[in-house]
């Protein structure tokens, strides 16, 4: 069965998360391709190094967004990730945000459902939420299904506007099919590490650059990124496993940086 694992940028802002999320991959999963699918938007300099790291960028056409609100922030402006779907040469891909970073072997999800999630944050008794989440999923590519799809972006309504909206207004039963529901390990909201641990069962602990934990995926989501932090300027007290989920993050992408400068040395000799 060919297999990938597959994420989505359009900018070079997301560079740094490419990038630390590829080395966290490779960390622990050594087979299969590392899919990037962009835009033409994103620069010839981010293209190449992806490449140089052994990446297989793929360009895929815009989709614009029908229901795009003239106060919507620029990322929803397209449901261009939905090409995700139109990738039918590999029979299997686990779809990564470009903000997650990978804890542990996911090689097992290859065998779950088309469109296995998780409800992530959902274990927070007053969100109170139940669609799954579009940062972290097991997808059957198809052609017949992306034409379907590109077809009811045209009437059927996204629920927040997004493309994760569109996908919960797509698959509506989703919330009711337990099969599909993974384990809240595979997307663990960042900000939600310490209650995750502290109520939930999840042991995550990252000192003197050794990890040990039972979650398999930590995303960084909402607006500010890793990338954006100062990570020796953080509060040492609050939120220890969120402050210890950002050095984490920033020794992916640090070590990601060594492996590039690396590669280019090698070239120039």
């Amino acid at each position: 069965m060919s297999r990938a694992f597959v994420t989505f940028m359009t900018t070079d802002d997301y560079l740094p998360g490419v990038l630390a999320l590829y080395k966290s991959l490779r960390f622990f999963n050594k087979k299969h391709d590392f899919v990037v699918l962009t835009t033409n938007t994103l620069s010839d300099t981010s293209k190449g190094m992806l490449e140089a790291l052994g990446c297989k960028v793929q360009l895929a056409p815009e989709i614009k967004n029908p229901h795009i609100g003239e106060n919507d922030r620029d990322t929803f402006n397209h449901y261009t990730k939905l090409r995700v779907y139109a990738l039918a040469e590999y029979q299997k891909i686990i779809f990564l945000d470009a903000d997650l970073i990978i804890c542990s072997n996911l090689e097992p999800l290859f065998k779950a459902p088309h469109m296995s999630s998780v409800i992530a944050g959902g274990l927070i008794p007053e969100n109170n939420w139940t669609d799954l989440n579009g940062g972290f999923m097991v997808v059957e590519p198809s052609l017949q299904l992306f034409n379907e799809m590109f077809e009811a972006t045209r009437y059927l309504p996204s629920k927040d506007r997004t493309d994760q909206g569109f996908l919960q207004s797509f698959y509506k039963d989703w919330p009711e099919n337990k099969a599909l529901h993974l384990d809240h390990k595979f997307n663990v909201p960042a900000n939600y590490l310490d209650i995750y641990c502290a109520q939930f069962g999840y042991d995550f602990s990252y000192t003197d650059q050794t990890l040990e934990t039972n979650i398999a995926v930590i995303h960084y989501w909402g607006p500010v990124k890793p990338w954006h932090i100062d990570r020796h300027s953080l509060p040492p007290d609050g939120s220890p496993k969120f402050n210890q989920a950002i050095d984490l993050w920033w020794d992916f992408y640090t070590a990601v940086l060594i492996d590039i400068k690396t590669s280019q040395d090698k070239c120039c000799l």
